[in-house]
């Protein structure tokens, strides 16, 4: 009696296992398949009119998925391409800008800059990747490790940068322009925030950094939920190659996911 249900409660949970496991599978393949529907809508647009099937390329499928918009004013790539240019990496604008404000000191490095009283040799540029209505986070960093008492020094500059709010909203923009009036550290891509475009938020942070601080020997991105260590990183950097270098912790089992589908 007791083997008869046992085995019966082993075949119940072998059938729940793969009824669980195929249940995920069709959803997953759900999601992929309406991702890339063709009546895909403008996203964050409650007005947006559907694409008909054969109006649908790569172009429309992107700026739809990612919220993107096409950078004004920029001329096509190619002559013969007369698509809208969204990731031009020359193009980019910067709504807000510290670029005239004195207090950027990395603009007075030079690539020979040096501090032998911090015993460091290297010039270096923080980057802080933050959502524009992320105002909390951005105060706790200014108010812990990237607070005057930990890097009012002459080889640091930090900065915070943001992207654009999908429905442009008025609010937050006005707080932002405030927010840079009142610290001097915020710069405004315009990249639509959202998770998917990180890639070009970081693209747009090489871009700024070239353009703005030429001189900085070293460029450290974090995000607003990360804490710096000056202990440790202050250790580190001595021991750091400044010239094509890229450092960091790779993720073996991150890859990039392309669909088989021929619709896109």
């Amino acid at each position: 009696m007791v083997k008869r249900s046992l085995k019966k409660w082993i075949s119940s949970g072998v059938w729940f296992t793969v009824i669980f496991v195929l249940f995920f599978f069709v959803m997953d393949r759900f999601e992929r398949s309406h991702s890339i529907h063709p009546e895909l809508k403008l996203f964050g647009s409650k007005s947006a009119e559907p694409l008909s099937k054969n109006s649908l390329d790569y172009t429309d499928y992107t700026v739809r998925r990612l919220g993107l918009k096409p950078i004004p004013f920029v001329s096509p790539l190619e002559a013969d391409i007369k698509e809208p240019v969204i990731n031009d990496v020359l193009s980019f604008r910067y709504p807000i800008d510290i670029d005239h404000k004195e207090t950027l000191r990395c603009r007075q490095w030079a690539n020979t800059s040096l501090n032998s009283a911090a015993n460091v040799n290297r010039t270096l540029l923080v980057v802080v990747i933050s959502a524009a209505e992320n105002f909390a986070k951005r105060d706790l960093i200014r108010n812990t490790w990237a607070g005057p008492n930990f890097v009012d020094v002459g080889w640091i500059q930090i900065i915070f940068l943001v992207g654009a709010n999908l429905r442009e909203d008025k609010i937050i923009q006005e707080r932002l322009q405030k927010e840079n009036v009142e610290y001097e550290d915020l710069v405004q891509v315009n990249v639509v925030d959202s998770y998917a475009n990180l890639t070009l938020k970081s693209i747009a942070l090489l871009h700024w950094a070239h353009s703005h601080c030429p001189g900085a020997q070293l460029v450290l991105k974090c995000d607003d939920d990360n804490y710096i260590n000056w202990n440790v990183l202050s250790k580190i950097l001595p021991n750091l190659n400044d010239t094509r270098s890229i450092y960091g912790t790779p993720v073996p089992t991150l890859y990039a996911e392309r669909w088989k589908s021929k619709q896109v």
